[in-house]
């Protein structure tokens, strides 16, 4: 058998509300009164969904309550337990009905009617005169009535004891709790209440006809109000409770004319600074103030009266646990409730995580110009870093040849070259970001790197030309001098490693590949090789990262094909990765 939290706090509104009624009982003998009405706090207090059952009191709040419970008991009368009845019937009319369970809410749903219908029988004709209470309800029928009560009462056990069990660590507070529920509910029994009284006094009719016409005189005022509402502007459905929590929400102010001008500002200005000064101005003209001025963790800024009689403050951290906080000074005209400056200080908050939100889109913008400027710089270097090992290439192997012939000829094929792609690296510091990449015809693009890299080492293979699309020279140019860069490098350290670049261009296919039959990539650095730059030796870890960067703008891919020892292949493709080409193997 589960006995659950939920379940036990169902249990105990049902025990209250039969220590409730058994205190109530005309048979009962007085002595025993108090004694069970202080029994029927203690369930009620166990039970009440304000504070959750979890929390801890200390000995002052234990004093208060006990001291309450003890005054109330031994002042008990019919006045006490009228008061007692409606606040009791206003608590349960304020859970959130609507978000229960079905066996739940219709439990509490059932306390409420049992409250009320024992506060209009039981409680209520008590405050009459013995006599007139006794010609109102006779005691055979008031007898029928208590037993109808217990009834009702044994059905609530039954239903408390099916309700679905759940699990809970301790007595939180009963579902969601509507305080203007409540007090709505309060009033309106009270005013039924107090009216039925005064309309038998007053015209001398029977206690159950003052009533019913009390009922129905509150309910036509109800519906009236209710027609006014719907044509009126206000939206259309929630009834009065709705209408009543939107006046609390809004304290009078256009909450939501506001918010909406908020939100178009947000859209409309990018400067955080001015988007504080037109929201707080915009505040000032839907509510009573004179002036407003801030400063703090923003930058200094007001309007209208700098000083007044009656100076609202306010501190608001710019997040939780941070020093940093905005100031606000607001001058109204006259003095103002403590809800209606806990309302402005609302709106204020709002204002300022607005403010907040803008001046982090503005760091956000300096910081990606400034990533931005940083990636230029570095692709231009490592540009650079290319060209000069190119030099060195060059000098290296013109320092080998005897023949005067031969030197020129080398000279003459590679220093065009190089001139080339120095003219290019020059033109992307000149060239506004942004701009569109200079498109060559791939076989022209193709023949230079071939005779960039022909005294290099490095097997070429462009039996797959079949086609001559135009390509970005910028793309392809960095994409070869990294890729080749890169594996000459690495055959300095591994001696007699194999170089192939092979370029495809067939049925709308492009791929350039780099392969070579050194060691494997690690596993670390392949995994970062185009995500963000790695940590180099021989560079500045940057070139393939921005080089795959450049492939993505071009709507293409960069990528480590293959990745084993003896077998590296990097490829450049306008092509998914699953339909990259086949691969020729390196022979030895």
């Amino acid at each position: 058998m589960t006995f659950s939290m939920p379940r036990a706090r169902n249990l105990l509104l049902v025990l209250a509300l039969g220590l409730l009624l058994v205190s109530e009982l005309d048979s009962l003998e007085s002595m025993w009164r108090r004694p069970l009405f202080l029994a029927h706090l203690g369930a009620f207090l166990i039970w009440q969904p304000l504070v959750a059952g979890s929390r801890r009191l200390n000995w002052r709040d234990v004093f208060l309550i006990a001291g309450a419970a003890c005054v109330v008991t031994l002042w008990l009368n019919p006045w006490i337990m009228l008061v007692w009845t409606a606040l009791l019937a206003a608590l349960v009319g304020g859970r959130g009905f609507e978000f229960a369970p079905r066996e739940e809410r219709w439990l509490h749903l059932g306390a409420l009617a049992f409250l009320v219908a024992f506060m209009f029988t039981l409680v209520l004709p008590d405050l009459l005169p013995a006599a007139r209470r006794d010609a109102a309800l006779a005691p055979t029928v008031r007898g029928w009535i208590e037993v109808a009560f217990a009834l009702v009462l044994v059905v609530m056990l039954g239903a408390a004891w099916r309700v679905w069990p759940q699990r809970a660590s301790a007595l939180q507070p009963a579902g969601m709790y509507d305080p203007v529920h409540s007090v709505a509910t309060l009033l309106l029994l009270l005013l039924v209440g107090f009216f039925g009284l005064a309309l038998m006094t007053l015209t001398g009719r029977g206690y159950l006809a003052s009533i019913g016409i009390s009922l129905v005189s509150v309910a036509a005022l109800l519906v009236a109000a209710e027609l006014l509402r719907g044509l009126a502007s206000a939206p259309r459905g929630g009834g009065l409770a709705l209408t009543f929590s939107r006046y609390l929400l809004s304290y009078g102010i256009p909450y939501e004319s506001w918010l909406e001008r908020l939100a178009q500002l947000s859209r409309e200005e990018s400067d955080a600074a001015r988007f504080f000064d037109l929201a707080i101005r915009a505040l000032g003209r839907l509510t009573p103030l004179e002036g407003a001025h801030w400063g703090g963790a923003m930058p200094e800024g007001g309007f209208g009266a700098a000083d007044g009689a009656h100076v609202e403050t306010f501190l608001i951290p710019l997040k939780a646990g941070s020093r940093a906080a905005v100031r606000v000074r607001l001058i109204p005209r006259a003095a103002l409730s403590p809800s209606f400056v806990w309302h402005l200080k609302m709106l204020v908050q709002i204002a300022v995580q607005f403010h907040a939100s803008k001046a982090r889109e503005e760091r956000m913008r300096v910081e990606h110009y400034l990533r931005a400027v940083h990636e230029t710089g570095a692709r231009v270097t490592h540009d650079v870093k290319n060209l000069l090992q190119s030099l060195d290439g060059v000098i290296a192997a013109a320092g080998v040849l005897d023949d005067d012939r031969q030197v020129r000829l080398l000279v003459d094929r590679q220093l065009p070259e190089i001139g080339r792609r120095l003219a290019q690296t020059l033109a992307k510091l000149q060239a506004p970001p942004g701009e569109a990449q200079g498109m060559v015809p791939l076989s022209e693009w193709w023949a230079g790197v071939c005779a960039q890299y022909a005294s290099q080492g490095v097997d070429f293979d462009g039996a797959g030309l079949a086609e001559d699309p135009p390509v970005p020279a910028a793309l392809f140019g960095s994409a070869a001098d990294n890729l080749l860069q890169n594996a000459l490098q690495k055959r300095k350290s591994e001696a007699a490693i194999a170089i192939r670049v092979a370029l495809l261009a067939r049925d709308g296919r492009v791929e350039f590949s780099v392969e070579d039959s050194g060691s494997a990539v690690g596993t670390e650095t392949a995994r970062r090789l185009f995500a963000s730059p790695v940590e180099s030796r021989n560079g500045l870890g940057i070139g393939l990262y921005q080089a795959a960067r450049q492939a993505e703008s071009a709507g293409m891919r960069l990528l480590l094909a293959c990745n084993r020892p003896g077998y590296v292949r990097f490829v450049l493709t306008n092509r998914a990765h699953a339909e990259i080409a086949d691969p020729i193997s390196i022979r030895d």
